[in-house]
């Protein structure tokens, strides 16, 4: 195998394991944000994805009732992978 699929592998599973420790409300979301990370060769940021799961969560639990929570939830992962995303364009465009 070539050495440059090799390490990114390994940054992958590297970076779907730290996410483990983070309870995510889909199991897909974990991957995902792995996979972004990875594409970026960066290691995974969870206090960064923590302290915005908690803002969204803090906000959703504000503005969503309690009868609504698979629909409080489904926003809850569409946000945090959006601001997954965010957090690596912005890195990515200081490194420019």
């Amino acid at each position: 195998m070539k050495p440059e699929i090799y390490n990114k592998l390994n940054l992958f599973v590297g970076n779907t394991r730290a996410m483990s420790g983070f309870t995510w409300q889909s199991a897909y979301v974990k991957h995902i944000a792995a996979f972004l990370y990875t594409q970026e060769n960066r290691q995974v940021d969870i206090a960064a994805i923590q302290n915005c799961y908690s803002f969204i969560k803090n906000v959703l639990a504000i503005i969503a009732s309690d009868n609504a929570s698979e629909t409080k939830n489904n926003l809850l992962n569409v946000t945090l992978f959006t601001i997954v995303s965010s957090i690596l364009a912005q890195e990515a465009a200081n490194t420019i």
